[in-house]
């Protein structure tokens, strides 16, 4: 186990006691200090189990490269990863070590997990995917492994993928999984084994500008499996965040023109992602279906939701949805949630309009 604390007293002994009291008991832990000014030092001090090696920076390095320091120390044949204020289940390396002896041929294995307030209750459980197919598409979108979850296999890291890149300060654990799952196998358990904290200091909430770090490497992957060049990129710059906004379900604040060209850019890059990946054709066409529909229903919802007087929109965002899966939207429950949303727009628009020749009576 590798953990990098950096001024964490409030949460740290709880995420270092979820970790010794694992029914798994035979690991090391690698805990390194990145300069804390708080009493993050007293806090280590005070424990004296051997497993626990503290390594301590003299100076605040960051978040990277006191990971890559506490890699190179690990020796384990696996490595697991938890931030300082998140907390493992007791079963967690257990139900790990199982998977990845039963399955030599993967070498990142994550799990669900569940969402915490910064008091530690439970807020909501996020089921991840388990699939090393759907997790390598998934990687063009978002990120779908936590990094607290995450066990992986060190021959790898140090003998083909090398470790994380110290040039990415928030994101570098995308960027190591990118890079394992292109030549390697990935997984996730479908079981909740770590608690990730929610609250103003985690590196989620403070860093705003890790979000454009994050956006760049996603469309620089998305840019190289579609073989754009700087030209193709112009204007694309937040192609990633409305491709993400999309296929998730909540596009709302973005123009049907953007949302067109996120959807069709999805599309072309699941049409290479198959040619990439191996996928068997039939499973290819399926997943594609399932895309579409997905693609689809989520630009009808937005029909659905967007302002009740913006009816030329309501319009446009039909037409792309209709475009992207005329199945989908023949589909009975979708007519009908059509049905309404253009009711509510016209209906009170013809009781309110005044009346002309040629127009309705009032």
């Amino acid at each position: 186990m590798v953990m990098a604390v950096y001024n964490g007293e409030r949460y740290l002994r709880e995420a270092i006691n979820s970790i010794l009291d694992q029914t798994f008991r035979d690991f090391e832990f690698v805990i390194i200090d990145d300069g804390s000014s708080d009493g993050t030092q007293d806090i280590l001090r005070s424990y004296d189990d051997p497993r626990i090696q503290v390594l301590v920076n003299e100076r605040n390095i960051g978040l990277t490269r006191s990971l890559n320091r506490g890699l190179k120390r690990a020796r384990g044949e696996f490595i697991a990863r938890q931030d300082a204020d998140d907390i493992s289940e007791p079963k967690r390396f257990e139900r790990q070590v199982a998977f990845l002896d039963a399955q030599p041929e993967v070498a990142l294995l994550g799990t669900s997990y569940t969402l915490m307030h910064p008091q530690g209750t439970c807020h909501e459980r996020i089921r991840l995917p388990c699939d090393h197919l759907e997790l390598c598409w998934e990687l063009f979108i978002y990120c779908p492994f936590v990094h607290s979850a995450v066990m992986i296999r060190r021959e790898p890291l140090f003998n083909h993928v090398g470790l994380y890149d110290e040039k990415y300060a928030y994101s570098q654990d995308y960027d190591l999984w990118c890079r394992i799952a292109d030549c390697l196998r990935v997984a996730n358990l479908s079981e909740f084994l770590v608690r990730y904290r929610m609250h103003p200091g985690s590196m989620t909430s403070t860093y705003s500008h890790a979000n454009s770090e994050f956006r760049g490497q996603r469309l620089a992957r998305i840019a190289r499996r579609l073989g754009w060049n700087e030209q193709d990129l112009a204007g694309r710059e937040l192609l990633p965040d409305v491709i993400t906004a999309l296929y998730q379900g909540w596009p709302r604040s973005y123009e049907p023109a953007v949302l067109r060209q996120a959807a069709y850019a999805l599309l072309d890059l699941h049409r290479v992602f198959s040619s990439w990946g191996g996928i068997h054709p039939d499973a290819a066409r399926k997943h594609e279906r399932a895309l579409r529909t997905r693609i689809s229903r989520n630009l009808v919802m937005l029909t659905v939701f967007c302002r009740s007087e913006n009816l030329a929109m309501r319009a446009k965002l039909l037409a792309h949805a209709w475009a992207v899966s005329r199945r989908s939207i023949l589909h009975p429950r979708t007519l009908l949630r059509v049905g309404r949303a253009f009711a509510g727009t016209y209906i009170p628009y013809l009781r309110t309009a005044p009346a002309t020749a040629g127009g309705p009576a009032s």
